[in-house]
């Protein structure tokens, strides 16, 4: 996604693990995203209300199971029965640099894939309060990362139209980068916002004057993870019991899965982000090829 960076930086919370404390970070009800897009669509709210909200509960669905599979322990109680190496990167992804910096190691977990929070309940199964928001600000409120010109060029991409950081942040022939999980949550978390508009408010008033009308963020936003689930095209099978008190089989969605440790994930990014200095952002980077952004930044044309 092309978006102007003071736009789109990931913002910081101050708590170092998925816990309760004082630090103040957004609430949900006043936030806009980290990454920050939208302005007030055209033509009528109330006609697109009522798709818009199936959108929501659909997608949402999809998200909250696909997101049990990356987040663990203390926001997410999962059965850990064993670890194996580092993933193999050519059989789990194509190039990043990320598998060179970190061992990705997998375990094997059993997900949560129950109707009711369980007990202890997850505060990712929960309905929004201020525990659950910071809970979800500790996952989409993060910094860039730096990227090697060789790694852009691995990645197949040019670095003449890759916007390098400014010098005063990371060495010279650095690049930003950020790691897809972190977009895919941020497009979860503006689903799960959208939701519960009595807890946060009207987000297509807040995001008004954004860059993206919010029906089309959201619409984005649900591509992104229908491609990301349909990618990953999950083929562990679900069974079915039979309930006491309930006629007709029942599906038990908590099935076993092999998962990326996304601790270990969320350790390294912390300690790799970079926290930007100053407003150079604002100001085209000399030398960079800016590119055509029709049906990316800007609608196609009619």
């Amino acid at each position: 996604m092309s978006t102007p960076l003071h736009k789109s930086t990931y913002r910081p919370v101050k708590d170092d693990e998925f816990k309760d404390d004082d630090d103040e970070v957004d609430d949900g009800s006043s936030q806009q995203s980290s990454w920050r897009f939208g302005r007030q669509q055209s033509g009528s709210f109330r006609s697109k209300h009522f798709a818009i909200a199936n959108v929501v509960l659909f997608v949402s669905s999809l998200g909250m199971l696909g997101l049990s599979l990356f987040f663990m322990g203390k926001v997410s109680v999962r059965s850990v029965s064993t670890s194996s190496p580092a993933c193999a990167p050519e059989d789990t992804s194509v190039y990043s640099p990320i598998f060179d910096r970190l061992p990705v190691k997998q375990l094997l977990t059993k997900v949560n894939g129950t109707f009711w929070p369980q007990n202890p309940p997850s505060l990712l199964q929960q309905r929004p309060s201020p525990e659950v928001d910071r809970v979800w600000a500790r996952l989409t409120t993060t910094y860039g990362i730096v990227i090697t010109e060789d790694e852009v060029r691995k990645m197949g991409k040019d670095p003449k139209k890759s916007w390098p950081w400014p010098k005063v942040d990371a060495p010279e022939g650095s690049y930003m980068g950020i790691i897809d999980i972190f977009h895919q949550v941020h497009c979860l978390d503006m689903f799960r916002r959208t939701a519960f508009p009595e807890y946060y408010g009207n987000l297509r008033e807040m995001y008004k004057d954004e860059l993206f009308p919010f029906d089309d963020h959201l619409l984005h936003c649900q591509y992104t993870l229908v491609q990301a689930l349909t990618c990953h095209a999950d083929l562990e099978v679900i069974l079915f019991n039979k309930i006491k008190g309930l006629s007709g089989p029942f599906a038990d969605f908590s099935v076993e899965k092999k998962c990326r440790n996304f601790d270990d994930i969320m350790a390294w990014q912390d300690a790799h982000q970079i926290k930007p200095q100053g407003n150079e952002y604002k100001e085209t980077p000399d030398g960079i090829e800016q590119i055509d952004g029709t049906g990316n930044a800007f609608p196609w044309s009619a």
